[in-house]
């Protein structure tokens, strides 16, 4: 039996059991089977970026990861394009619409929930949450100076609050990602 056919490890039956060439055997096929998987481990095949993938394994890894800022990473394209206009127009619609008393309170808690939902959804998604929650962050408060709303009237605060805190987990969920 050849000495690699176990998996690195050399064969018992090569020796009688038992004997004292059966441990030494059984100690060098250990040493070659350690010194292998470490070399395997540490090989590693690049793929120009900089990064190191390693190969040796049942799947590929790659042991590091360079994020650039780079302007084509913060303009979003195709269905994240999409996503973005459609998030970005009607998220005030649903926030103002779960805030005003004209709808039934049963409207106004679904379409809170509602806007839970997107809020939720968005943050898997941080530079497009950004790009939603930031500009509005900064145009709400000059809004509720136009509709003549109070900062501190129970629906200045719940605008101000449902801008201003999903900015905040974005800009959180960014930095813990590093993107």
């Amino acid at each position: 039996m050849p000495a690699n056919a176990s998996g690195g490890r050399a064969a018992e039956a090569t020796t009688d059991a038992g004997g004292p060439d059966a441990s030494a055997q059984e100690t060098a096929a250990d040493a070659s089977s350690d010194s292998q998987s470490t070399a395997t481990r540490t090989s590693g095949a690049s793929d120009g970026s900089g990064s190191d993938w390693n190969t040796g394994g049942g799947y590929s890894v790659r042991n590091s990861q360079s994020w650039g800022s780079q302007s084509g990473d913060l303009i979003p394209t195709g269905r994240d394009l999409t996503l973005l206009g459609l998030t970005f127009s009607l998220y005030p619609v649903l926030l103002f619409s779960a805030l005003v008393p004209a709808f039934p309170l049963f409207v106004n808690v679904v379409l809170g929930g509602c806007l839970l939902l997107v809020v939720g959804y968005l943050q898997s998604m941080p530079r497009i949450a950004l790009l939603v929650f930031g500009p509005w962050s900064i145009v709400m408060p000059f809004v509720l100076l136009g509709l003549n709303l109070s900062f501190v009237s129970l629906v200045g605060i719940a605008v101000l609050l449902a801008t201003w805190l999903p900015l905040g987990f974005t800009v959180l969920t960014i930095s813990v990602l590093r993107l």
